[in-house]
């Protein structure tokens, strides 16, 4: 990549492996679900906001700058926290190198400085996810600490080898979830998400709050606390101190209801999660004791 910013044409029958590029080995890994994502993020953002910016955002950053813009509201705010800095960095030097992104220079007439913005190219983008993946070469000696979790590799950053998913813990399987109660949460969220979309200041959208991503990954996966609501890609402190006790409250009367319904037709057919059908039956003997 340096050599063609250069002009010049890289021929690996002359190459004498001796560089520190060529001399260890690489794992290559598929980037294009977080490519996706920054295209998203960057085209919901307006296309103002340079390379910095779109990292802290991508990351789940909290700055002053974030916040003055409210991006630490929108849905994709924290989506790539799960991602070393460098490694976004890269792929967002990849895409400028595909012309995927471009990078809009301008010099200030009063201060003299210069300054980057991002810009994307639709035709470019959709040409390029048409059925190809952006696989990148990371060196292979770094492991896992190409990545801050081993969720995060699984569903965007993914190796093309299967160590990764292996060594995965018996915590990260995900739960068997009825369709039908699935599908009643995620109705649910989206209510509680315009509820809060009509009870905050300001033109705020549905997906600034919460994305369909994140309400489905809630629907499906159930977090019973804020350490579950924090795995959920999207989902950040900040999100989880203002909504968490709200989407933990609509999770828990969805499971009520539905236990409920089971019980009365003897249809458990798909039983619920251990934790949940505790929370059901604490949910009971507190209604029991607070009387009719």
């Amino acid at each position: 990549m340096a050599l063609v910013h250069f002009g010049e044409k890289f021929d690996g029958s002359t190459c004498n492996r001796t560089c520190e590029n060529c001399s260890k080995a690489i794992v290559v890994v598929d980037v294009s679900e977080s490519a996706k994502q920054l295209v998203t993020l960057i085209t919901t953002m307006g296309e103002h906001f340079s390379v910095t910016h779109v990292l802290d955002v991508f990351q789940g950053s909290m700055s002053e700058q974030v916040k003055k813009h409210m991006h630490d509201r929108y849905g994709y705010h924290g989506m790539g926290k799960h991602s070393s800095k460098g490694v976004v960095e890269r792929i967002l030097h990849r895409m400028v190198f595909e012309g995927m992104l471009r990078e809009d220079i301008s010099k200030s007439d009063m201060f003299g400085s210069m300054s980057s913005i991002l810009k994307v190219d639709g035709a470019k983008a959709k040409e390029r996810f048409s059925g190809y993946k952006i696989m990148m070469r990371f060196p292979a000696s770094k492991g896992n600490d190409i990545f801050d979790k081993p969720e995060s590799v699984k569903k965007s950053l993914q190796p093309s080898t299967n160590k990764l998913d292996s060594e995965d813990s018996p915590s990260q399987a995900q739960v068997s979830v009825d369709p039908a109660l699935s599908s009643k949460i995620y109705s649910d969220l989206q209510k509680l998400r315009l509820e809060l979309v009509n009870e905050a200041s300001g033109n705020l959208m549905p997906y600034h709050v919460m994305g369909n991503s994140e309400l489905q990954q809630i629907s499906k996966k159930l977090p019973k606390n804020t350490e579950g609501l924090l795995e959920i890609n999207g989902i950040g402190k900040v999100k989880s101190n203002k909504c968490g006790a709200r989407i933990f409250a609509v999770v828990t009367k969805a499971i009520e209801r539905h236990q409920s319904m089971h019980q009365s037709t003897n249809e458990n057919n798909a039983p619920l999660p251990r934790w949940a059908a505790e929370e059901v039956i604490l949910a009971a003997k507190r209604r029991a004791k607070s009387g009719p």
